[in-house]
């Protein structure tokens, strides 16, 4: 008789064991915040003792980064599948600025909360957090290295001043979204800033034309959206 007929393999009752301790992590830690969770509680969520708990994890930094590595894996498998649907630029760019969005605000206070591990720039750039952000983003670089190549996008734009565009641009947004309480209202307000957005990429209907505008005329363009969100 197979593995399978007699039920779950170890390896399966394993990863159902974590999967179950990641989801009384992730409920500890946005109900108590990191530093007032405690390993007891969250190893009596998932009915285990506080002994069995460490046999899986060391500590709840162990805990917080495996919770944070599950939302970049995924976050980063649905960006790189979904992008295969989309055939322009603005199309590809569109689902990720919404994905992003939508996902980081559902995990707002959790990823502050991961946030506060990495004060120390130095170390940030040495963590496993830092690694999980730069694999997510290189979907978004691709997008730009090909729209580059087929003249979407100036030549001369650098990925990476193009990448802290967008997605800080998104952040802002995110941030001003979630201390209006106006969250659950973003694709509204995303679609309002995205015309922006993607002029200061330089993906602009004037460069498919031939004429490009300057790119502190882009940025202003840009902030003045966010601006006009802010006071609505």
């Amino acid at each position: 008789m197979s593995e399978v007929k007699k039920g779950k393999t170890r390896r399966q009752k394993v990863e159902a064991r974590e999967a179950d301790i990641l989801k009384a992590a992730h409920s500890t830690f946005l109900e108590k915040g990191f530093e007032k969770a405690t390993m007891a509680e969250i190893a009596k969520r998932c009915s285990l003792s506080e002994g069995g708990l460490y046999l899986y994890f060391d500590n709840k930094k162990a805990l917080m980064l495996a919770v944070l590595r599950t939302f970049y894996v995924t976050l980063t498998e649905s960006a790189e599948v979904g992008i295969l649907k989309y055939q322009t630029t603005k199309e590809r760019l569109h689902f990720l600025a919404h994905l992003h969005l939508g996902r980081s605000l559902d995990e707002w206070q959790m990823l502050m909360l991961a946030s506060t591990l990495y004060r120390d720039s130095l170390e940030y750039q040495q963590s496993e957090q830092y690694l999980l952000n730069k694999t997510y983003v290189k979907t978004f670089d691709n997008v730009i290295r090909e729209a580059r190549n087929r003249g979407d996008i100036p030549s001369d734009k650098k990925v990476s001043i193009l990448r802290d565009v967008f997605y800080g641009s998104l952040e802002h947004l995110g941030r001003t979204l979630m201390l209006r309480g106006d969250a659950d209202t973003y694709e509204k307000h995303l679609n309002m800033m995205l015309p922006s957005l993607f002029s200061a990429v330089g993906l602009t209907q004037e460069n498919e034309i031939g004429t490009r505008s300057s790119y502190a005329d882009q940025i202003d363009k840009l902030e003045a959206i966010v601006k006009e969100l802010k006071q609505m």
